[in-house]
């Protein structure tokens, strides 16, 4: 009788959030069986879990719809290796998280291979090009989702899905504990450009000058920290502010910690929102892309806001200020606005209890190691 495949897994995370869910995962499984081994697409959490990383997220995170092109060159080069990977050592399962348009793609490819395909956070389909769901029924085995409307989106086509719930409500329990709410003296805002290259270039420049509208009509009464995404330099962080005659601090903790300690965060559309929400502080999402991206992108996307946190709560909770609109004078207006009209700050930090009440319960990335278990453990041993 022949020997069983090894318990190899391929995941593949291409952005700094899936990383971070990624590591999370694989710590899970490693807990449930010791014995699996895993390869693919991540970054530093990921490696730490003892993933043999192929290709590194900061070569291949991107945004908007045109900009997907800078990195061609390098998405081939991670397809290529992710392809090998199949031929020569097929995992019992691939895994993967996010990423839409490349993990679609490439779910096509290894389901010629006969490996079963989970897929783990779904692509906002239910947002835009929805016609996408028909890939995702030909070519994944299950959706693993963590949003509560998503498994009734999928099931309506026909398409197996699990809710797990989110694993940030995870990471938010484990940091409690370093939470530093109310240690500060001065009014603390954030800057949070992302932590994509693109995104970064575009709303630091416009951050940073909207700071330095805020430094003159608070006069002193307020302070500046940003949170350095993995990746991403201090100095090229820091050196726009300091341009602007701003003093940041540049903080080097994990987002949830370095969040925890402001009053009020301007930051990049994106899981930051979440992260954001689950610690009930009042944000200001802003986004910019190039304008081809845009104008594609008005006309595809079905949904009102583009803040995840506004779409789990159902409404426009956080303002957001988009293309044209995330100028400096109107990023520093919404933050005098909130800050200066008594009790907006406060109504907001209560609406934000319904976000995690609607995100599930912690536990996600147990769950989802469960779920995915049943593909390595289906192998006939």
């Amino acid at each position: 009788m022949a020997d069983s495949p090894p318990k190899r897994i391929l995941i593949v995370a291409g952005e700094e959030s899936g990383d971070l869910h990624g590591a999370s995962l694989v710590a899970e499984m490693k807990h449930m069986d010791p014995d699996l081994r895993f390869v693919g697409i991540g970054g530093d959490r990921m490696s730490s879990e003892g993933v043999e990383i192929g290709c590194h997220v900061r070569d291949l995170a991107v945004v908007g719809i045109v900009e997907v092109f800078s990195v061609l060159p390098k998405l081939f080069h991670a397809y290529r290796w992710l392809v090998r990977q199949l031929r020569n050592t097929p995992p019992r399962v691939v895994v993967l998280i996010d990423y839409a348009e490349f993990n679609l793609f490439f779910a096509g490819r290894v389901r010629k291979f006969g490996i079963p395909v989970v897929f783990y956070i779904s692509p906002q389909i239910w947002a835009w090009r929805r016609g996408r769901v028909k890939r995702i029924a030909k070519n994944v085995e299950e959706m693993i989702v963590i949003l509560p409307f998503e498994k009734d989106f999928y099931e309506k086509y026909g398409v197996k899905a699990s809710f797990v719930g989110h694993p940030l409500v995870d990471r938010f329990e484990e940091k409690k504990a370093k939470i530093k709410r109310g240690t500060h003296d001065t009014f603390v805002i954030g800057w949070m450009p992302g932590s994509r290259g693109s995104e970064v270039s575009r709303l630091l420049p416009v951050m940073s000058k909207a700071a330095a509208i805020l430094k003159e009509k608070l006069q002193g009464n307020v302070s500046y920290l940003i949170p350095v995404a993995p990746g991403l330099l201090p100095e090229d962080i820091e050196t726009p502010f300091i341009n602007s005659g701003v003093s940041v601090e540049i903080c080097k903790e994990e987002s949830i910690e370095a969040m925890s300690r402001c009053d009020l965060i301007v930051l990049a559309s994106g899981t930051a929102t979440l992260e954001a929400a689950l610690l009930e502080i009042p944000a200001i999402i802003v986004y910019k892309v190039s304008f081809l991206s845009y104008l594609l992108g008005r006309m595809l996307i079905k949904v009102p806001w583009i803040g995840l946190a506004n779409i789990v709560a159902g409404e426009e909770i956080y303002p957001e200020l988009i293309q044209n609109n995330a100028t400096p004078e109107r990023i520093a207006g919404a933050c005098l606005q909130l800050i200066q009209e008594p009790g907006k700050l406060e109504r907001m930090r209560s609406e934000l209890k319904k976000v995690r009440v609607r995100l599930g319960d912690s536990g996600a990335s147990k769950r989802t190691a469960e779920v995915i278990y049943q593909y390595v453990d289906s192998v006939t041993t």
